[in-house]
Protein backbone atom coordinates (compact mmCIF):
# COMPACT_ATOMS: atom_id res chain seq x y z
CA UNK A 1 0.00 0.00 0.00
CA UNK A 2 3.04 2.25 -0.40
CA UNK A 3 3.44 4.63 -3.33
CA UNK A 4 6.92 3.64 -4.55
CA UNK A 5 8.27 4.95 -7.87
CA UNK A 6 10.68 2.54 -9.46
CA UNK A 7 11.72 0.73 -12.59
CA UNK A 8 10.57 -2.71 -13.67
CA UNK A 9 12.45 -5.66 -14.95
CA UNK A 10 11.04 -8.68 -16.72
CA UNK A 11 13.29 -11.63 -17.23
CA UNK A 12 13.12 -15.40 -17.30
CA UNK A 13 16.53 -16.67 -16.36
CA UNK A 14 18.32 -19.99 -16.67
CA UNK A 15 19.64 -21.51 -13.46
CA UNK A 16 23.22 -20.62 -14.39
CA UNK A 17 22.55 -17.01 -15.42
CA UNK A 18 24.41 -14.31 -13.50
CA UNK A 19 22.80 -11.19 -14.94
CA UNK A 20 19.28 -10.01 -15.54
CA UNK A 21 18.04 -8.22 -18.61
CA UNK A 22 16.47 -4.83 -18.06
CA UNK A 23 13.60 -3.85 -20.32
CA UNK A 24 13.28 -0.04 -20.15
CA UNK A 25 9.79 -0.13 -21.67
CA UNK A 26 8.38 -1.28 -18.33
CA UNK A 27 8.49 0.79 -15.16
CA UNK A 28 7.38 1.02 -11.55
CA UNK A 29 6.68 -1.99 -9.41
CA UNK A 30 6.84 -4.24 -6.39
CA UNK A 31 4.61 -6.88 -4.72
CA UNK A 32 4.00 -9.19 -7.71
CA UNK A 33 1.25 -11.74 -8.28
CA UNK A 34 1.20 -14.47 -10.93
CA UNK A 35 -1.55 -16.51 -12.60
CA UNK A 36 -0.83 -19.31 -15.10
CA UNK A 37 -3.43 -20.94 -17.33
CA UNK A 38 -3.62 -24.52 -15.95
CA UNK A 39 -4.61 -25.81 -19.41
CA UNK A 40 -2.02 -23.81 -21.35
CA UNK A 41 1.07 -22.94 -19.33
CA UNK A 42 2.33 -20.60 -22.06
CA UNK A 43 -0.33 -18.09 -20.97
CA UNK A 44 0.73 -16.11 -17.90
CA UNK A 45 -0.65 -12.96 -16.27
CA UNK A 46 1.45 -10.79 -13.98
CA UNK A 47 0.30 -7.89 -11.79
CA UNK A 48 2.18 -5.66 -9.36
CA UNK A 49 1.96 -2.34 -7.52
CA UNK A 50 0.46 0.01 -8.08
CA UNK A 51 -1.73 -0.63 -11.11
CA UNK A 52 0.26 -2.68 -13.60
CA UNK A 53 -1.02 -5.81 -15.36
CA UNK A 54 0.80 -7.72 -18.10
CA UNK A 55 0.34 -10.96 -19.99
CA UNK A 56 2.70 -13.41 -21.64
CA UNK A 57 2.08 -16.02 -24.31
CA UNK A 58 5.49 -17.70 -23.99
CA UNK A 59 5.61 -18.76 -20.29
CA UNK A 60 7.00 -15.46 -19.14
CA UNK A 61 9.80 -14.87 -21.64
CA UNK A 62 8.09 -11.69 -22.90
CA UNK A 63 5.15 -9.62 -21.69
CA UNK A 64 2.65 -7.13 -23.09
CA UNK A 65 0.66 -4.64 -21.06
CA UNK A 66 -3.04 -5.15 -20.39
CA UNK A 67 -4.95 -1.91 -19.86
CA UNK A 68 -7.05 -2.27 -16.73
CA UNK A 69 -9.21 0.58 -15.46
CA UNK A 70 -11.96 0.70 -12.86
CA UNK A 71 -14.63 3.19 -11.88
CA UNK A 72 -13.47 2.57 -8.31
CA UNK A 73 -9.81 3.32 -9.14
CA UNK A 74 -6.84 0.97 -8.99
CA UNK A 75 -4.20 1.37 -6.29
CA UNK A 76 -2.08 -1.59 -5.37
CA UNK A 77 -2.19 -4.93 -3.55
CA UNK A 78 -3.04 -6.85 -6.74
CA UNK A 79 -3.89 -10.54 -6.41
CA UNK A 80 -4.47 -12.84 -9.39
CA UNK A 81 -6.16 -16.22 -9.76
CA UNK A 82 -6.87 -18.12 -12.98
CA UNK A 83 -10.54 -19.11 -13.11
CA UNK A 84 -12.52 -21.03 -15.70
CA UNK A 85 -11.59 -20.94 -19.40
CA UNK A 86 -9.84 -17.65 -20.23
CA UNK A 87 -11.03 -15.77 -17.15
CA UNK A 88 -8.46 -14.34 -14.75
CA UNK A 89 -9.70 -12.98 -11.43
CA UNK A 90 -8.02 -9.79 -10.24
CA UNK A 91 -8.38 -8.17 -6.81
CA UNK A 92 -6.90 -4.83 -5.84
CA UNK A 93 -7.41 -1.75 -3.69
CA UNK A 94 -9.66 1.07 -4.79
CA UNK A 95 -8.65 4.69 -5.30
CA UNK A 96 -11.70 6.87 -4.79
CA UNK A 97 -10.82 10.17 -6.53
CA UNK A 98 -13.09 12.09 -4.15
CA UNK A 99 -11.10 11.03 -1.09
CA UNK A 100 -7.50 11.40 0.06
CA UNK A 101 -5.09 8.64 1.02
CA UNK A 102 -5.81 6.37 2.91
CA UNK A 103 -9.57 7.06 2.99
CA UNK A 104 -9.58 6.50 -0.79
CA UNK A 105 -9.26 2.75 -0.15
CA UNK A 106 -12.97 2.53 0.57
CA UNK A 107 -13.61 -0.93 -0.94
CA UNK A 108 -11.95 -3.99 -2.40
CA UNK A 109 -12.21 -4.13 -6.20
CA UNK A 110 -12.84 -7.32 -8.19
CA UNK A 111 -12.27 -7.48 -11.94
CA UNK A 112 -12.67 -10.46 -14.25
CA UNK A 113 -10.10 -10.24 -17.02
CA UNK A 114 -10.31 -12.17 -20.26
CA UNK A 115 -6.82 -13.24 -21.29
CA UNK A 116 -7.48 -12.54 -24.97
CA UNK A 117 -8.61 -8.94 -24.43
CA UNK A 118 -6.31 -5.92 -24.28
CA UNK A 119 -8.56 -3.59 -22.26
CA UNK A 120 -10.77 -4.08 -19.20
CA UNK A 121 -13.05 -1.61 -17.44
CA UNK A 122 -15.79 -3.59 -15.70
CA UNK A 123 -15.33 -3.87 -11.95
CA UNK A 124 -17.26 -4.76 -8.82
CA UNK A 125 -16.73 -3.05 -5.47
CA UNK A 126 -16.75 -5.25 -2.37
CA UNK A 127 -17.10 -4.27 1.27
CA UNK A 128 -17.92 -0.57 1.03
CA UNK A 129 -18.65 0.67 4.55
CA UNK A 130 -18.95 4.45 4.94
CA UNK A 131 -15.89 5.98 6.57
CA UNK A 132 -13.95 2.72 6.86
CA UNK A 133 -10.91 1.53 4.91
CA UNK A 134 -10.62 -1.84 3.14
CA UNK A 135 -7.11 -3.29 2.75
CA UNK A 136 -4.93 -6.35 1.95
CA UNK A 137 -7.30 -8.57 -0.08
CA UNK A 138 -6.87 -12.24 -1.01
CA UNK A 139 -8.85 -14.55 -3.28
CA UNK A 140 -9.73 -18.25 -3.51
CA UNK A 141 -11.86 -20.09 -6.05
CA UNK A 142 -13.72 -23.12 -4.67
CA UNK A 143 -14.09 -25.28 -7.80
CA UNK A 144 -16.47 -27.73 -6.14
CA UNK A 145 -19.06 -25.08 -5.33
CA UNK A 146 -17.94 -22.74 -8.14
CA UNK A 147 -17.71 -20.00 -5.54
CA UNK A 148 -15.21 -17.13 -5.42
CA UNK A 149 -14.09 -16.22 -1.90
CA UNK A 150 -12.53 -12.89 -0.96
CA UNK A 151 -10.95 -12.05 2.39
CA UNK A 152 -9.42 -8.76 3.58
CA UNK A 153 -8.89 -6.38 6.52
CA UNK A 154 -11.26 -3.57 7.42
CA UNK A 155 -9.96 -0.56 9.39
CA UNK A 156 -12.20 1.84 11.29
CA UNK A 157 -9.55 4.52 10.71
CA UNK A 158 -6.23 3.45 9.26
CA UNK A 159 -3.26 4.32 11.47
CA UNK A 160 -5.39 5.54 14.36
CA UNK A 161 -4.00 5.16 17.90
CA UNK A 162 -7.44 5.53 19.42
CA UNK A 163 -8.71 2.44 21.29
CA UNK A 164 -12.08 3.19 19.69
CA UNK A 165 -10.69 2.34 16.24
CA UNK A 166 -9.99 -1.28 15.39
CA UNK A 167 -9.38 -3.79 12.58
CA UNK A 168 -11.18 -7.00 11.63
CA UNK A 169 -11.06 -9.77 9.04
CA UNK A 170 -13.85 -9.63 6.45
CA UNK A 171 -15.18 -12.19 3.98
CA UNK A 172 -17.54 -12.20 1.01
CA UNK A 173 -18.25 -14.65 -1.81
CA UNK A 174 -19.71 -14.78 -5.29
CA UNK A 175 -21.82 -17.54 -6.82
CA UNK A 176 -22.03 -15.97 -10.29
CA UNK A 177 -18.40 -15.72 -11.37
CA UNK A 178 -17.86 -12.32 -9.80
CA UNK A 179 -20.90 -10.41 -11.07
CA UNK A 180 -22.12 -9.82 -7.51
CA UNK A 181 -20.84 -10.65 -4.03
CA UNK A 182 -22.53 -11.55 -0.78
CA UNK A 183 -22.92 -9.07 2.07
CA UNK A 184 -19.54 -9.01 3.83
CA UNK A 185 -19.24 -10.62 7.24
CA UNK A 186 -16.62 -10.26 9.91
CA UNK A 187 -14.79 -13.51 10.67
CA UNK A 188 -12.66 -12.26 13.54
CA UNK A 189 -14.70 -12.22 16.75
CA UNK A 190 -11.82 -10.39 18.45
CA UNK A 191 -10.76 -7.15 16.78
CA UNK A 192 -7.23 -5.85 16.52
CA UNK A 193 -6.01 -2.27 16.64
CA UNK A 194 -5.85 0.07 13.62
CA UNK A 195 -2.08 0.70 13.55
CA UNK A 196 -1.25 -1.73 10.70
CA UNK A 197 1.17 -3.65 12.91
CA UNK A 198 1.48 -6.79 15.01
CA UNK A 199 -1.76 -6.19 16.89
CA UNK A 200 -3.73 -5.52 13.70
CA UNK A 201 -5.79 -8.38 12.27
CA UNK A 202 -4.19 -8.86 8.86
CA UNK A 203 -3.01 -11.31 6.21
CA UNK A 204 -6.20 -13.35 5.80
CA UNK A 205 -6.04 -16.19 3.25
CA UNK A 206 -8.76 -18.69 2.37
CA UNK A 207 -8.75 -22.21 0.99
CA UNK A 208 -11.19 -25.12 0.63
CA UNK A 209 -10.99 -28.91 0.53
CA UNK A 210 -12.57 -31.65 -1.60
CA UNK A 211 -15.34 -32.15 0.97
CA UNK A 212 -16.74 -28.65 0.59
CA UNK A 213 -15.22 -27.19 3.76
CA UNK A 214 -13.76 -23.69 3.67
CA UNK A 215 -10.96 -22.40 5.90
CA UNK A 216 -9.45 -19.03 6.74
CA UNK A 217 -6.33 -18.01 8.65
CA UNK A 218 -4.71 -14.68 9.59
CA UNK A 219 -2.39 -13.09 12.13
CA UNK A 220 -2.96 -10.49 14.82
CA UNK A 221 -2.45 -9.87 18.53
CA UNK A 222 0.70 -12.06 18.32
CA UNK A 223 -1.36 -15.13 17.41
CA UNK A 224 -2.27 -17.01 14.26
CA UNK A 225 -6.02 -17.49 14.00
CA UNK A 226 -7.98 -20.21 12.21
CA UNK A 227 -11.66 -20.75 11.48
CA UNK A 228 -13.73 -23.12 9.37
CA UNK A 229 -17.01 -23.17 7.45
CA UNK A 230 -18.86 -26.36 6.51
CA UNK A 231 -21.35 -24.63 4.20
CA UNK A 232 -19.05 -22.81 1.81
CA UNK A 233 -18.70 -19.61 3.81
CA UNK A 234 -22.34 -19.03 4.76
CA UNK A 235 -21.53 -19.54 8.44
CA UNK A 236 -18.22 -19.88 10.27
CA UNK A 237 -17.20 -21.30 13.62
CA UNK A 238 -15.54 -19.14 16.24
CA UNK A 239 -11.89 -18.46 15.32
CA UNK A 240 -9.31 -20.01 17.58
CA UNK A 241 -5.59 -19.26 17.97
CA UNK A 242 -3.61 -22.24 16.67
CA UNK A 243 -0.10 -20.81 17.18
CA UNK A 244 1.57 -18.05 19.10
CA UNK A 245 3.00 -15.67 16.51
CA UNK A 246 5.98 -14.61 18.58
CA UNK A 247 6.85 -10.93 18.08
CA UNK A 248 3.96 -10.67 15.60
CA UNK A 249 3.72 -10.59 11.81
CA UNK A 250 5.48 -7.22 11.40
CA UNK A 251 9.16 -8.23 11.43
CA UNK A 252 11.72 -5.50 12.07
CA UNK A 253 14.43 -6.35 9.55
CA UNK A 254 17.30 -4.31 8.14
CA UNK A 255 17.27 -4.24 4.35
CA UNK A 256 13.50 -4.33 3.88
CA UNK A 257 10.74 -1.94 4.86
CA UNK A 258 7.71 -3.87 6.22
CA UNK A 259 9.24 -7.32 6.18
CA UNK A 260 6.50 -9.65 7.38
CA UNK A 261 5.70 -13.18 8.45
CA UNK A 262 2.03 -13.28 7.49
CA UNK A 263 0.55 -16.79 7.27
CA UNK A 264 -0.53 -18.45 4.02
CA UNK A 265 -2.88 -21.43 3.89
CA UNK A 266 -3.64 -23.87 1.10
CA UNK A 267 -5.01 -27.37 0.49
CA UNK A 268 -3.05 -30.47 -0.55
CA UNK A 269 -4.85 -33.82 -0.90
CA UNK A 270 -6.28 -34.77 2.52
CA UNK A 271 -4.50 -32.01 4.40
CA UNK A 272 -4.06 -28.28 4.67
CA UNK A 273 -0.65 -26.68 4.96
CA UNK A 274 0.10 -23.41 6.74
CA UNK A 275 3.36 -21.46 6.39
CA UNK A 276 4.51 -18.32 8.21
CA UNK A 277 7.65 -16.49 9.38
CA UNK A 278 8.48 -15.71 12.97
CA UNK A 279 11.19 -13.77 14.77
CA UNK A 280 12.89 -15.40 17.78
CA UNK A 281 16.04 -14.29 19.57
CA UNK A 282 16.89 -11.82 16.83
CA UNK A 283 16.48 -14.24 13.92
CA UNK A 284 13.42 -14.89 11.77
CA UNK A 285 12.60 -18.40 10.55
CA UNK A 286 10.03 -20.10 8.33
CA UNK A 287 7.60 -22.48 10.05
CA UNK A 288 5.01 -24.79 8.53
CA UNK A 289 2.49 -27.32 9.71
CA UNK A 290 -0.16 -29.64 8.28
CA UNK A 291 -3.81 -29.94 9.25
CA UNK A 292 -5.42 -33.38 9.00
CA UNK A 293 -8.84 -32.75 7.46
CA UNK A 294 -10.34 -36.11 8.45
CA UNK A 295 -9.41 -35.81 12.13
CA UNK A 296 -9.59 -32.00 12.20
CA UNK A 297 -6.26 -31.84 13.98
CA UNK A 298 -3.09 -29.85 13.48
CA UNK A 299 0.17 -31.78 13.27
CA UNK A 300 3.42 -30.67 14.90
CA UNK A 301 5.02 -27.45 13.74
CA UNK A 302 8.22 -27.80 11.70
CA UNK A 303 10.93 -25.27 10.88
CA UNK A 304 12.76 -25.08 7.56
CA UNK A 305 16.33 -26.29 7.85
CA UNK A 306 18.92 -23.80 6.64
CA UNK A 307 22.68 -24.05 6.28
CA UNK A 308 22.93 -20.25 6.24
CA UNK A 309 23.16 -19.68 9.98
CA UNK A 310 23.24 -15.87 9.82
CA UNK A 311 20.29 -15.55 7.43
CA UNK A 312 16.87 -14.19 8.38
CA UNK A 313 13.91 -15.55 6.41
CA UNK A 314 10.78 -13.48 5.78
CA UNK A 315 7.69 -13.17 3.58
CA UNK A 316 6.91 -16.82 2.70
CA UNK A 317 4.31 -17.77 0.10
CA UNK A 318 3.27 -21.19 -1.18
CA UNK A 319 1.44 -23.03 -3.98
CA UNK A 320 0.66 -26.70 -4.61
CA UNK A 321 1.18 -29.07 -7.55
CA UNK A 322 0.18 -32.70 -7.08
CA UNK A 323 1.82 -34.03 -3.91
CA UNK A 324 4.28 -31.13 -3.65
CA UNK A 325 4.15 -27.77 -1.93
CA UNK A 326 6.42 -25.08 -3.37
CA UNK A 327 7.55 -22.20 -1.14
CA UNK A 328 9.23 -18.88 -1.97
CA UNK A 329 10.64 -16.31 0.48
CA UNK A 330 13.49 -13.87 1.04
CA UNK A 331 16.70 -14.63 2.93
CA UNK A 332 18.56 -11.63 4.39
CA UNK A 333 22.18 -11.71 5.60
CA UNK A 334 24.39 -8.87 6.91
CA UNK A 335 27.18 -7.98 4.47
CA UNK A 336 29.62 -7.37 7.31
CA UNK A 337 30.72 -4.06 5.83
CA UNK A 338 28.59 -1.95 8.17
CA UNK A 339 25.56 -2.24 10.44
CA UNK A 340 23.08 -1.40 7.68
CA UNK A 341 24.02 -3.18 4.44
CA UNK A 342 22.27 -6.49 3.81
CA UNK A 343 22.58 -9.15 1.12
CA UNK A 344 19.15 -10.36 0.01
CA UNK A 345 18.34 -13.33 -2.18
CA UNK A 346 15.32 -15.45 -3.01
CA UNK A 347 15.01 -18.89 -1.44
CA UNK A 348 12.72 -21.73 -2.44
CA UNK A 349 11.67 -25.03 -0.84
CA UNK A 350 9.77 -28.10 -2.00
CA UNK A 351 7.80 -29.95 0.66
CA UNK A 352 6.30 -33.34 -0.06
CA UNK A 353 3.18 -34.20 1.90
CA UNK A 354 4.60 -37.55 3.04
CA UNK A 355 8.21 -36.58 3.80
CA UNK A 356 9.38 -37.08 7.36
CA UNK A 357 12.72 -35.24 7.24
CA UNK A 358 13.13 -31.49 7.49
CA UNK A 359 12.48 -29.41 4.38
CA UNK A 360 15.53 -27.38 3.34
CA UNK A 361 15.88 -23.71 2.40
CA UNK A 362 17.51 -23.56 -1.05
CA UNK A 363 19.10 -20.25 -2.16
CA UNK A 364 18.82 -19.02 -5.73
CA UNK A 365 22.24 -17.38 -5.79
CA UNK A 366 21.68 -15.54 -9.06
CA UNK A 367 18.88 -13.53 -7.40
CA UNK A 368 21.17 -11.89 -4.84
CA UNK A 369 21.20 -8.10 -4.43
CA UNK A 370 22.33 -5.61 -1.80
CA UNK A 371 20.23 -3.20 0.23
CA UNK A 372 21.74 -0.37 2.25
CA UNK A 373 18.51 0.98 3.67
CA UNK A 374 14.90 -0.10 4.04
CA UNK A 375 13.25 0.04 0.60
CA UNK A 376 9.68 -1.19 0.21
CA UNK A 377 9.77 -4.45 -1.75
CA UNK A 378 6.08 -5.20 -1.29
CA UNK A 379 4.29 -7.48 1.15
CA UNK A 380 4.62 -10.74 -0.77
CA UNK A 381 6.40 -12.65 -3.53
CA UNK A 382 4.80 -14.97 -6.10
CA UNK A 383 5.23 -18.60 -7.10
CA UNK A 384 3.05 -20.61 -9.49
CA UNK A 385 3.56 -24.22 -10.65
CA UNK A 386 3.76 -25.16 -14.31
CA UNK A 387 1.33 -28.03 -13.87
CA UNK A 388 1.69 -29.32 -17.45
CA UNK A 389 5.44 -29.69 -17.18
CA UNK A 390 6.88 -33.16 -16.60
CA UNK A 391 9.54 -31.50 -14.47
CA UNK A 392 8.97 -29.95 -11.05
CA UNK A 393 8.95 -26.47 -12.56
CA UNK A 394 7.49 -23.21 -11.33
CA UNK A 395 7.49 -19.55 -12.25
CA UNK A 396 8.48 -17.13 -9.54
CA UNK A 397 8.15 -13.35 -9.42
CA UNK A 398 9.97 -11.18 -6.90
CA UNK A 399 11.17 -7.64 -6.30
CA UNK A 400 14.86 -6.85 -6.52
CA UNK A 401 17.02 -3.73 -6.24
CA UNK A 402 19.56 -2.18 -8.60
CA UNK A 403 22.07 0.38 -7.30
CA UNK A 404 20.20 0.32 -3.99
CA UNK A 405 17.60 2.63 -5.54
CA UNK A 406 15.47 1.13 -8.26
CA UNK A 407 13.10 -1.75 -7.64
CA UNK A 408 12.49 -4.27 -10.40
CA UNK A 409 10.13 -7.20 -10.81
CA UNK A 410 11.90 -10.35 -11.97
CA UNK A 411 10.04 -13.32 -13.45
CA UNK A 412 12.07 -16.52 -13.44
CA UNK A 413 11.56 -20.19 -14.23
CA UNK A 414 12.86 -22.60 -11.59
CA UNK A 415 13.32 -26.36 -12.01
CA UNK A 416 13.35 -27.98 -8.56
CA UNK A 417 14.83 -31.20 -9.89
CA UNK A 418 17.97 -29.34 -10.94
CA UNK A 419 18.11 -27.42 -7.68
CA UNK A 420 17.92 -30.60 -5.62
CA UNK A 421 20.76 -32.19 -7.62
CA UNK A 422 22.98 -29.21 -6.74
CA UNK A 423 21.87 -28.99 -3.13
Amino acid sequence: MKNIFSLILFSVLSLNAQKVKINPDFKSGNEPSLAINPKNNAQVVLAFNNNHVFKSKDTGNTFKRIKVNSKHGFYGDPVLHWGAKNDVFLLHLSKNPQLNWPESFDRIVFQKLNYKRKKHKKSVGIGYNTGKMQDKPWIHWDKIRNRIHVSWTEFDQYGSKSPLDSSRIMHAYSNNNGKTFSKPKSLSKINGNALDGDSTMEGATITSDQFGNTYCTWSGMNKIWFCMSKDGGETWNTPSPIENHNNGWDINQNGIMRANGMPFLTHINKKLILVWAEENNGFSMIHYKFYNIEYQEWEATKTLLSFDKQTNFVMPYLEVKGDDVFLIYYGITPTGFDSISQNIKVYVTRINETQTDFAVAIPLHETEFTSKGKPFLGDYLAISPLNLSKEKEVLIAYTTLVDNRHTYIVVKKVNFNLLEIKR
